[in-house]
């Protein structure tokens, strides 16, 4: 569930998304992450690759984010 106390910057995006959405405004909502890198351990460790950031994501936006939003268009109202 989104609430103000969490996942409070992912509510702000899909919030924004879906109003762009659902004025015509194409829009593409991305998150970046850089796979491998290790470099930046001191940060925590690195995705491994394409599919370990999925499942992260996906573990974080599980119960959260409608799962058809996850794969493509947000679902408008009215």
């Amino acid at each position: 569930m989104i609430t103000r106390d969490s996942h409070c910057e992912l509510s702000d995006r899909l919030a924004f998304t879906w109003k762009l959405a659902s004025l015509s405004i194409p829009v593409a909502l991305l998150y970046l992450c850089v796979a491998g890198d290790e470099r930046i351990r001191d940060a925590g460790m690195p995705f491994a690759d394409d599919a370990d950031w999925q499942a992260a994501f996906g573990d974080y936006a599980s119960g959260t984010v409608p799962h058809e939003m996850a794969e493509g268009r947000p679902p408008i109202p009215g």
